[in-house]
């Protein structure tokens, strides 16, 4: 298990386990509701090993924009780390999976996370404007795109999304 501190850490562990043939499962707060941490299914055996990545040290809000209130957050930050950092700013981010105590942002975001717990915009993707993820071919960021008040989107609408309007 390794437990990187930073974006250098993260990128030299993923060097290193890619120069090995070792595959990397990143590893949250260990709730894995969907089994993101397990080696079955026979995919390990083409690994010469399995490196557990520990984010316990990369999470919390790093960055508070009180105007648009968004936040920069850390993808290991846990539910709790997350609302504890953000209440003493009037905000919240509203989001309570089932697992919400023993999940973490980075893990919500990989499994396309619903919060069962709340009302209205239910699943992470509603109030995530932009990701930016380090993997071993270097970083990825995507554009921040701010909800619009233009109405639902039109790409809303999918099978993968229970077929309904959210």
């Amino acid at each position: 298990m390794v437990f990187p501190a930073d974006e250098t850490d993260l990128a030299a562990v993923l060097d290193w386990c890619g120069s090995a043939d070792i595959a990397v499962i990143p590893y949250g707060a260990g709730s894995s509701v969907v089994g993101g941490v397990e080696t079955g299914g026979g995919w390990s055996e083409r690994f010469s090993g399995v490196v557990s990545l520990d984010m316990s040290r990369m999470g919390g809000v790093l960055e508070l924009d009180r105007l648009s209130r968004a936040a920069h957050i850390a993808g290991g930050a846990t539910g709790p780390a997350i609302e504890e950092q953000l209440r003493p700013h009037g905000l919240t981010l509203r989001h309570y999976p089932q697992s919400f105590e023993f999940s973490t942002l980075g893990g919500w975001i990989a499994t396309r996370s619903g919060g069962h717990y709340a009302t209205g915009r239910t699943h992470i993707e509603d109030f995530v404007e932009s990701t930016r993820m380090i993997t071993p071919r270097g970083p990825m960021e995507s554009r921040r795109l701010p909800g619009s008040g233009a109405g639902p989107s039109p790409t809303a609408w999918s099978p993968d999304r229970r077929g309904s309007w959210e």
